[in-house]
């Protein structure tokens, strides 16, 4: 079909690049897109007038409908199309503009088979899981056992930016080392190894290098390496190259210059990845000076955005005005030196307010998603995207191979057991969450999932024995603190007990004059809908700057909204309501995306999104400029 529309659901091609309409798919060889539905029909009304310029009011009859749509969200969907439609050392734009008309695709389409329809379902390559454990320090000083990780974790990441390869994260391949290393390949149900040794002495080093197949044992590629230290950036390369090259992959080096030893061991102590306020303090610390001397050194721009992203986030709302210019700043220099710098993406994401504006969250997430295929924290933030959008199918799978890529990462790990938490499977979720808390009892988002989880089976023997107060000392929940105090009275089930629990949060709203999620959640679960909904339509939503304010990663989050304890909440059409108000609304009308209660429940979901598209949006922070 030369130069002419694809039928409406018919994979095809455009040049260079697979579209897959059913599943939302375009191929390009810079990679795999998913787009939006209102992108994709965006592009099929295009692609079924090739060559045809179509008019924008037209075009916006056609994906949104006059009544909702408007130029904003064409001028979007155009931008997302176009970036999904780049090639490499492509020369112009395939979607062009035609000023004061409309739009015209200036492309030759072909029907094709898909290359995903064409792999066997045997295909070996697809399950192929590398680990590559924590190289042994052989420097007689042992202090610098932090050089012999910094080098393997660049390694890692060379990995996983530069190949298609799925790599097993730092944080459980690290959990190896010494006699543990006979143990990792089944316990991470890795495929093939890579080991080795650093030894540092003055301004040279030696690594030695050895990849292995799991099950057989067999050597498939060993080699030393002996360079000065400022050369670490090219062997590093050369490693990476030639592991991909004995596992029949292709590498697409990141070239980086020579850099002193001394801020090489900087950047290494600054990029470890951490919750602690305190380490991440020191870590920027680190981070300012290796940038304040390595200015094109795109890795340490990337973790200090991340860094400083996450310090703002434990900071009250009149605080983070302040901090942000430090977070953009570091944000727009990592990008402009390495577009596809991933602690960067992860910091674009972080540091939007967490309700309101979810069409930016979606796009950060979207670049996100692009470059994370490989990596289990990448997949961690799509997947608690997805649950922020109510789309806890898509969650539970991006989860779950986050796990299988980062096994031994607490919030990897941990996951996939929250979302089928949201989705009610209460049995599979205290498995897994039991055996989580065995492994880290000081993790609060674990602990608190499964006090939730316990008091929904009625299990008040064993809920009672991990939020004991004396439990909880040792182990705070901290933005999780209310879970313990409501969970205990939802267990006992004494709906006078309930209902006055209910009201006392309703009287802490009141007096705020503001309402947190948690807070909502607690009032739906202890049964008081109408309450919750009443007291709604007299505060508003978010923080205020008050010492109670929520803090944290969580806090003020939309993925409290479509747990299994707000079933009831969601079966009445007021909820949409608080969608609108959340900025939820609004994202699915313009892209187009379901959330999976949009099928459960007996009110028209279209409907009421029309109905509230109108409603004014929250300010998340009133201290924003």
């Amino acid at each position: 079909m030369d130069s002419a529309g694809a039928a409406p659901d018919q994979a095809y091609a455009i040049g260079d690049i697979e579209v897959v309409p059913g599943r939302l798919v375009l191929q390009s060889p810079l990679g795999q897109s998913q787009l939006e539905p209102k992108v994709m029909q965006l592009l099929q009304a295009l692609v079924a007038r090739v060559g045809e310029t179509i008019h924008r009011e037209e075009l916006i009859d056609t994906v949104w409908g006059l009544q909702y749509g408007g130029d904003e969200s064409l001028t979007r969907a155009v931008s997302l199309l176009r970036k999904a439609l780049q090639v490499p050392h492509g020369v112009g734009n395939l979607v062009r503009t035609i000023p004061r008309r409309g739009y015209l695709l200036d492309a030759t389409i072909s029907k094709i088979q898909t290359r995903t329809d064409a792999k066997s379902s045997g295909d070996t390559t697809a399950k192929l899981l590398l680990a590559v454990l924590p190289f042994d320090n052989l420097s007689s000083d042992p202090e610098t056992q932090f050089f012999s990780d910094g080098v393997t974790e660049d390694i890692i990441e060379r990995l996983i930016r530069g190949t298609d390869l799925k790599v097993i994260g730092r944080t459980s391949s690290f959990q190896f080392r010494d006699a543990r290393k006979s143990e990792a390949a089944s316990e991470l149900g890795a495929t093939h190894l890579v080991d080795g040794s650093v030894r540092r002495a003055g301004n040279r080093v030696r690594i030695s290098v050895h990849l292995e197949q799991s099950d057989t044992r067999e050597t498939l590629w060993s080699d030393r390496f002996d360079r000065e230290l400022e050369n670490m950036f090219a062997v590093q390369d050369e490693i990476s190259e030639q592991i991909a090259l004995a596992l029949d992959r292709k590498m697409e080096a990141q070239r980086q210059s020579l850099m002193a030893p001394e801020i090489y061991d900087l950047y290494l102590k600054g990029r470890e990845w951490t919750y602690s306020t305190h380490r991440l303090s020191d870590a920027v610390d680190a981070l300012e000076q290796v940038t304040a001397e390595a200015s094109d050194f795109a890795p340490a721009w990337g973790a200090l955005a991340r860094n400083k992203a996450m310090i703002r986030m434990y900071h009250p709302v009149q605080m983070r005005n302040e901090l942000d210019i430090g977070v953009r700043q570091a944000i727009e220099e990592a990008l402009s030196l390495d577009p596809q710098n991933r602690d960067a993406l992860n910091a674009v994401y972080q540091r939007l307010d967490h309700f309101g504006p979810m069409l930016e969250h979606h796009d950060a997430i979207s670049d996100l998603r692009k470059f994370s295929a490989n990596s289990g924290t990448g997949l961690f933030l799509v997947s608690f995207h997805e649950t922020c959008i109510g789309r806890l199918s898509a969650a539970y799978d991006a989860a779950l191979e986050g796990a299988r890529l980062d096994p031994l990462n607490p919030i990897s790990a941990s996951y996939p057991a929250i979302v089928l938490s949201y989705m009610g499977h209460f049995q599979k979720t205290r498995q897994l969450l039991e055996e989580n808390l065995q492994r880290w009892p000081e993790e609060a988002g674990i602990r608190g999932t499964l006090i939730t989880t316990l008091a929904s089976l009625g299990d008040t023997k064993r809920l009672a024995e991990i939020s004991a107060p004396k439990v909880l000392q040792q182990h705070p929940l901290g933005e999780f603190s209310l879970t313990a105090e409501y969970a205990a009275i939802l267990a006992r089930s004494d709906s006078v007990e309930m209902k006055a629990a209910a009201e006392n949060l309703v009287d802490r709203i009141l007096d705020k004059g503001s309402a947190d999620l948690f807070s909502l959640l607690w009032i739906s679960q202890l049964g008081q809908i109408d309450r919750m909904y009443e007291t709604l339509d007299r505060v508003s939503i978010g923080p205020t700057g008050a010492a109670d304010d929520d803090i944290g990663t969580v806090a003020y989050r939309t993925t409290l909204l479509f747990g299994y304890e707000m079933r009831s909440a969601r079966a009445d059409p007021r909820f949409m309501k608080l969608c609108a108000r959340l900025g939820l609304v609004r994202f699915w009308l313009e892209t187009g995306i379901r959330p999976d209660f949009a099928d459960e429940i007996d009110y028209d979901f279209e409907a009421e999104c029309r109905a509230n598209a109108d409603v004014p949006i929250d300010t998340y922070n009133p201290f924003s400029d």
